[in-house]
């Protein structure tokens, strides 16, 4: 099993340069040599140089075992002239950073697994973290997983800046090293995902003059149902229709806690699963199916039909109802690690 190392990247992706024509595209990215990086979030950060691709350099060790065949042709990265006698490694974080220029309607998603944490920002604003510097369970989960994360409410005609911001972990969890070097505490990240506008083109230009084809999002394909893609999917947007809503006028910040929790648990049983904890994967599911059961007793309650309209609360509930109904069914069905998402 691999030693836990908590990455803190913060990874900056920008998209500035793509020439956007009035159709619609779509611009797929991945982690690769070819991302800037910034020792912090820029404009406060420095320029550094560009990634490199820890496994193919030589200079780093390369330990992990996750499955990336969910984000295609993206490798892990890393800070340009690290190696693996670098010290000190711990707690160190750096800033990838692109920029995409989007039309009308732009909608978005990403993948990202770190060792150990990961941050994603849209536009300034956090969207949630994956992994952890402080608990070793969490940075296992945030190396052996790949999250989804939902851009598209965060998205914005013209300039828009993505951003995750991750960091290496303590030396506690490479065995209580100090200072460690990479060589005992390893770090780096890998993600993929695309960005695109609302019309139908099927390709981009960029300022590279390369010709992307148009992909389609990870979540329109996904079939609904006890799977950990669709809860994924369906937890993300019931967030966002909450998050989004102006007319529910108390408990807003309360029912955005208890679905987002729920999903933590959610993304915490897919990294038991991939380990093959198939028990400790029950476990966290039992804790996401009360998460939303509390979510339903929420918006059911005298408070909830205050203040809400009636069919928005009876859309919350369906919502949440059919989430609670398939977190029930993927746990007693569950197969582990066949389950897992890729990743």
């Amino acid at each position: 099993m691999l030693r836990l190392r908590t990455a803190s990247l913060a990874l900056l992706l920008a998209v500035v340069g793509h020439a956007l024509p009035a159709a619609a595209v779509a611009v797929p990215f991945v982690s690769d040599a070819t991302w800037e990086v910034y020792d912090a979030i820029p404009p406060a950060g420095t320029l550094l140089g560009t990634a490199q691709d820890v496994c193919a350099s030589g200079q780093l060790p390369c330990p992990w075992t996750t499955d990336l065949s969910a984000v295609p042709g993206a490798v892990w990265i890393w800070g340009p002239g690290v190696t693996s006698a670098t010290t000190p490694s711990e707690l160190v974080e750096y800033c990838f950073v692109r920029t995409f220029q989007l039309g009308a309607s732009p909608s978005g998603s990403i993948r990202v697994a770190a060792d150990d944490l990961g941050e994603v920002f849209v536009n300034g604003v956090s969207l949630g973290t994956h992994g952890s510097i402080t608990d070793a369970g969490e940075a296992s989960n945030g190396q052996n997983v790949l999250a989804l994360f939902d851009l598209t409410p965060y998205l914005q005609p013209g300039a828009n800046q993505l951003v995750i911001r991750a960091q290496n972990g303590p030396g506690s969890f490479a065995g209580n090293c100090g200072p460690c070097s990479y060589g005992s505490n390893p770090a780096a990240v890998v993600f993929a995902g695309m960005v695109e506008d609302g019309s139908t083109a099927s390709t981009v230009t960029t300022t590279s003059s390369t010709t992307t084809t148009l992909l389609p999002t990870i979540c329109a394909q996904a079939p609904v149902g006890p799977t950990f893609l669709s809860l994924d999917c369906r937890l993300d947007a019931l967030v966002t229709r909450i998050q989004s809503s102006t007319e529910i006028t108390s408990q807003q910040s309360q029912l955005v806690e208890q679905v987002t929790k729920a999903r933590g648990q959610k993304v915490r049983a897919e990294g038991r699963c991939a380990l093959s904890d198939a028990k400790h994967a029950r476990g966290q599911l039992k804790q996401a199916i009360r998460k939303m059961i509390q979510f339903g007793h929420r918006v059911r309650s005298k408070t909830g039909r205050r203040s809400m309209p009636a069919a928005l609360r009876a859309e919350l509930i369906a919502a949440g109802d059919a989430i609670k109904a398939d977190l029930q069914a993927l746990r007693g069905a569950l197969r582990c690690p066949d389950d897992a998402l890729p990743g």
